[in-house]
């Protein structure tokens, strides 16, 4: 019967189920039946343990239980620091290293006469915030610590805030580890993180004479069978629940996202739409500008050297019929007397020009090409036959002076003017109802 009671203490305390429902149920079990259950209460808080604080005591010697050569301090439970209600308080500075202690040890030792008669034994522990407990030797509890070898590194698996801190953790514990006669309990206890700011430790163990227990036990997890598939139910349900929530949050998160995403891209581009229209507006603007800017530069350049053809014409104008008045005071000079030749010879030095008229006329040539697009290269090249005195004739002709005008430059009189535009249209190849004039014009 011992063993079915153990395997099924052992059982319950292994059971997957919510810490707190499992207290409910054990503490359900265990004093439903008080009245006609016997039990000792074997440690109770408030009794003295002894203890260690100040580092001298290493893990490694802690785990393997050899105490018996340290000089450990006396103290009631509970124990601990930070929160003023201590019995005793510890210290948790390591002398040696000087730094944070984040390990305590404390043992006791109880003498029984009869443990064969305890049928299960119920303890009751404060631990902040993990802690390990031996009995003569063995570990017998893991609260709140990490499953696997311990080490001085070794800290406790969560924190225990608030209420917790106070709370008597309670666990079955099998009286198979107790021996008749002197008992040793070991508790190790593990900080949370090195600066933590509190720490306490208390015990109680208590033991039950009668098998009445685990009937009562047995009976009660049967009772209790259907509440815990039904929160076992209850639990899947709102696990499900909170994955399909979890799932929705995401999708409207990753919705929100894409939505301020698309925003975030459309945004940009409208930003980039109105900056490349701006800037194609300010550059049609800027070229526009250029254009008209250009094409007045254009036309007053086209002003300019229409002006210079003008001036140039106007002189050579000038010229030729200065030219002209020297071929009559040459004609003069020799019918003269000798003082009007002399008053002759005056004016002829005057106004000696003729050695210029040349270079007056190529001058003039410059400037016409640039207005009419090289119009003597172009007539030189496609009427190789004209003689430079036609090309003159032609440029006149592209200038719309009248006949007479042509004859004063050319010094030839009207008639010869006519026979020069005759011979210049037969060089030129062009049918009798051509107008030269007109061709010119156009060419």
């Amino acid at each position: 019967m011992s063993k079915l009671f153990q395997y099924t203490i052992v059982k319950l305390n292994n059971t997957n189920i919510n810490p707190k429902l499992r207290l409910v149920l054990l503490w359900t079990i265990l004093f439903s039946f008080q009245n006609v259950q016997a039990q000792d209460t074997i440690i109770s808080s408030g009794q003295v343990w002894k203890y260690s604080d100040d580092g001298s005591i290493g893990i490694e010697e802690c785990l393997e239980l050899k105490l018996d050569s340290f000089d450990l301090l006396d103290g009631k439970t509970p124990m601990g620091f930070g929160q003023k209600d201590e019995a005793t308080i510890l210290n948790n500075i390591n002398k040696t290293l000087d730094s944070r202690l984040n390990h305590f040890y404390f043992q006791k030792t109880i003498f029984l006469e009869n443990p064969e008669n305890y049928k299960t034994l119920l303890l009751r522990l404060v631990r902040d915030d993990g802690a390990l407990v031996y009995i003569n030797n063995k570990e017998v509890i893991r609260s709140n610590i990490p499953d696997g070898k311990v080490s001085s590194k070794t800290l406790a698996a969560t924190l225990v805030n608030g209420s917790s801190e106070y709370t008597f953790y309670e666990y079955f514990v099998s009286p198979s580890f107790l021996l008749k006669g002197e008992n040793t309990l070991t508790i190790i206890l593990f900080q949370f993180r090195s600066n933590s700011s509190d720490c306490r430790f208390d015990l109680e163990l208590i033991g039950y004479k009668n098998y009445e227990i685990l009937n009562n036990l047995i009976y009660n997890i049967n009772s209790e069978r259907k509440l815990i598939q039904n929160e076992l139910e209850l639990y899947t349900v709102e696990r499900l629940l909170n994955q399909k929530t979890d799932e929705i949050k995401f999708l409207n998160l990753k919705h929100s996202t894409n939505i301020n995403i698309f925003s975030i891209v459309t945004g940009i581009l409208v930003i980039i739409l109105i900056l490349l229209i701006i800037f194609l507006i300010v550059s049609w603007k800027k070229n526009h500008n250029i254009i008209l800017q250009s094409r007045m530069l254009e036309k007053e350049a086209d002003d300019k050297s229409k002006e210079l053809i003008n001036l140039s014409l106007s002189l050579l104008k000038v010229k030729q019929f200065i030219s002209s008045l020297m071929d009559d005071l040459q004609t003069l000079n020799k019918e003269a007397n000798h003082k009007q030749k002399i008053d002759i010879e005056k004016l002829i030095n005057r106004i000696e020009f003729h050695k210029h008229y040349e270079e007056d006329w190529e001058r003039l040539k410059m400037h016409f090409d640039t207005i009419h697009s090289g119009f003597f290269a172009r007539l030189k090249g496609k009427y190789p036959e004209l003689s430079q005195s036609e090309l003159r004739h032609c440029t006149y002709i592209k200038l719309q002076m009248f006949t007479s005008e042509i004859s004063q430059m050319l010094n030839i009189d009207n008639k010869s003017v006519q026979a020069s535009r005759y011979r210049i249209k037969k060089k030129m190849q062009l049918p009798q109802e051509i107008d030269l004039k007109n061709f010119l014009e156009n060419f």
